[in-house]
């Protein structure tokens, strides 16, 4: 099946895209902002796909403004006469009452038809104003007439204003759900349901913080799965072997096989058993490895995006020690750590110069410069350079 985005590729990557006819809940925790999410599904629709936005409140002024220059734009104001001028077509409720809204969206859908983005920006504030029985019924009729016909919605509930049955309901009708809470003083995305995705999609969950907007993968080592889908590939890369071969070979599908090596789902016992016969390593308690080294392949380093303008290589993985090769585009800084570790680091300066903020001070690190940090962090990081640079980064004691 076709997929489309969401906006945000790390979202993208958890749920493994959108499907057509998906309705999308996002729960939000207290406390936290959700428009990144808002912004990513007006950014998808651009210029190429009609956009319903529903607005129930004026907490979504400003993606509201942004959905008007993103091209068809249809701004369905809900918000009982809060609502915030925008750019494109606007539309009041006539009267501001379930029954009315839905002969609003069932005419609109008849309208724009099956290839639009709804964004339904608060599901809560509905509920707050009509009623949780009379905001649930809208839902319950509304999810599976876009199911059928194809658009996608984004639905935005927020977890403090319901109860659990409440939740349940959207949960046993819709086709995806995520959580959205703080990890101070970062974000975490959980998913809850999905729908027509992977064995295991189910339960994924990712820690990011936002850069100016934009999603930034939390730095961190490889989970399990995408440690074994590394070294799948790394292997298969070094014997020369095709991904259509291995796959074949195991029996399983090349995408299937794509998946597993990307970390996105995992292999039976059986299959992994048949991964590393074929390609002839050694496995079970009394593996060993006769040569007493090993060889990591470059075409079998996954690039991770551990920050704005900073692609990272897992070099080595030898459990309690990991290398990175990093690169840090000219002008990229940050001001929290690369790596959430409590352990030993060494900084090998490779190309080009780095500032790191450290214990409140600055130091600077010209080409071939190292730094051992024992008890000390870095808390931020920049590459005043006009080329990129490029470091080598130890994490000792994992």
């Amino acid at each position: 099946m076709s997929t489309l985005s969401c906006g945000h590729e790390p979202i993208d990557e958890l749920i493994d895209g959108l499907r057509i006819g998906d309705n999308v809940v996002l729960q939000v925790a207290h406390g936290v902002d959700p428009s990144f999410v808002i912004e990513g599904f007006v950014r998808a629709a651009a210029g190429t796909r009609p956009l319903a936005y529903v607005q129930a409140t004026d907490a979504g002024a400003d993606a509201a403004r942004a959905a008007g220059d993103a091209g068809r734009l249809v701004l369905l104001d809900w918000s009982g006469g809060r609502g915030t001028a925008a750019a494109g077509r606007v539309e009041s409720l006539p009267a501001d009452e379930p029954a009315a809204a839905r002969a609003q969206l069932e005419a609109l859908g008849d309208e724009l038809g099956s290839e639009t983005f709804y964004v339904f920006d608060s599901l809560s504030a509905l509920a707050q104003r009509w009623g949780a029985n009379a905001a649930l019924e809208l839902f319950l009729w509304a999810c599976p007439r876009l199911y059928r016909h194809g658009p996608v919605a984004l639905w935005i509930v927020w977890e403090q204003h319901h109860d659990a049955r409440f939740l349940a309901r959207l949960r046993a009708i819709t086709q995806v759900v995520l959580a959205l809470r703080a990890a101070d003083p970062l974000l975490e995305l959980a998913v809850v349901k999905a729908d027509g995705r992977a064995e295991g999609a189910v339960g994924r969950r990712m820690t990011f913080r936002l850069d100016a907007g934009a999603m930034t993968d939390v730095a961190h080592l490889p989970s399990p799965r995408e440690r074994i889908g590394e070294l799948i590939r790394a292997e298969r890369l070094a014997r020369g072997i095709s991904q259509a071969g291995l796959a074949r070979d195991v029996g399983v599908t090349p995408s299937a096989l794509s998946q597993v090596e990307r970390g996105v789902r995992g292999l039976s016992g059986e299959r992994l058993t048949r991964v590393w016969e074929r390609l002839g390593v050694p496995f079970g308690p009394d593996a060993a490895r006769p040569a007493g080294y090993r060889v990591y392949r470059r075409g079998g380093q996954r690039v991770h995006h551990l920050a704005a303008g900073v692609a990272g290589r897992l070099l080595i993985d030898e459990g309690r020690a990991t290398v990175w090769s990093l690169e840090l585009a000219a002008g990229a800084a940050g001001t929290q750590p690369l790596f959430l570790t409590k352990v030993a680091e060494i900084v090998v300066v490779e190309q080009g110069a780095v500032n790191l903020e450290i214990a409140g001070g600055r130091l600077t690190l010209q080409e071939g410069d190292a730094l051992s940090l024992n008890t000390a962090a870095v808390t931020g990081w920049s590459n005043p350079g006009g080329q990129p640079a490029r470091l080598l980064w130890a994490l000792l004691g994992h």
